[in-house]
C-alpha cells in the first residue's frame, strides 16, 4: 500500500511539473518539422524556439496520419484561412507508393505545420494542443 501511494505520488508530481513546464512556456516558442514517416503515420518532432541545437532531444515526438492533420484543418480553417493549404488526399490507392507523391506530401505538410506553429493564435487553440 505504500509503495502504491508512493508511485501515486510520484505520478502527480511529474503531472504537476508537465502542467508548469507547458504554462511556463509561451504558446509562441516552438517550432515543429516532419522528421519521418512509417507506412501512413507522420513522426513530428516539436522544439522550442529558441532551441538552436536539433541535437538535444525535442520537446514533444509526436505520430500523426494524414486524416489526423486534414480534421485539425477542418477544425481551424473557420478561424485561421491563412493556413497553407493541405496537400490533396490520395485519390487511387496506387497512387499513395509513388516516391515523388510522398515526397511532395510530407514537404507540403511540413509547410503547414510550420506555419501552424508559427502562429501564437493558432498554437493557443485547444485542439492544436491535443
Amino acid at each position: 500500500a505504500a509503495a502504491a501511494a508512493a508511485a501515486a505520488a510520484a505520478d502527480g508530481a511529474a503531472a504537476k511539473l508537465e502542467a508548469t513546464r507547458l504554462t511556463a512556456t509561451p504558446v509562441d516558442a516552438f517550432s515543429a518539422q516532419i522528421v519521418g514517416q512509417s507506412g501512413k503515420c507522420y513522426t513530428i518532432e516539436v522544439y522550442a524556439a529558441g532551441q538552436h541545437n536539433k541535437d538535444l532531444a525535442p520537446v514533444w515526438i509526436l505520430t500523426k496520419r494524414y486524416k489526423e492533420f486534414a480534421a485539425l484543418d477542418l477544425e481551424l480553417r473557420q478561424t485561421h484561412p491563412g493556413l497553407p493549404a493541405l496537400p490533396p488526399k490520395s485519390v487511387f490507392f496506387r497512387r499513395t507508393f509513388k516516391r515523388d507523391f510522398i515526397d511532395d506530401r510530407k514537404n507540403r505538410l511540413s509547410a503547414y505545420l510550420s506555419a501552424l506553429v508559427a502562429d501564437p493564435s493558432v498554437v493557443a487553440e485547444h485542439s492544436v494542443q491535443s
